[in-house]
């Protein structure tokens, strides 16, 4: 297990897996699946946030290696519904290795416009470092 932290409950729903790992200061998730639909999608946004307040992270890092066929208006509504009841004060850096910039750049706008800490990098890396400045304070 990298980095030391305490793996969390894993959870295989239809269509995704998804793994938490404590990381003391931080809450690492890893999301695998194929063909992720809009219901999908939703559920593991929201196993997401659940974890985080469960925990009382301030601080989030999210791997997502999925493939989907959401809509541009799915994608709206299924960020616009989360940004409603995710956790304002906590920073979230999402790795994606899979859905294209043009996708994220669509969730990282329509998620910070709602006020959601958010930003969606191509590699680990960057994800680390822009988390790792925020969450010092």
């Amino acid at each position: 297990m990298p980095y030391g932290g305490t793996a969390l409950t894993p959870t295989n729903n239809k269509g995704y897996s998804i793994h938490f790992e404590d990381r003391k200061a931080q809450l690492y998730v890893q999301l695998k699946g194929t063909n992720v639909d809009f219901e999908s999608s939703r559920k593991y946004w929201f196993e997401i946030f659940e974890q985080t307040s469960r925990g009382r992270y301030r601080c989030v890092l999210i791997e997502r290696d999925l493939t989907d066929a959401l809509t541009p208006g799915e994608i709206f509504q299924l960020i616009s519904n989360a940004a409603s009841v995710a956790p304002r004060t906590v920073k979230f850096a999402v790795v994606d290795h899979n859905l294209g910039r043009q996708r994220n750049e669509l969730e990282e706008v329509v998620a910070t416009n709602r006020g959601l800490n958010i930003r969606i990098f191509d590699e680990m890396r960057q994800a680390e470092e822009w988390l790792l400045v925020r969450c010092e304070t």
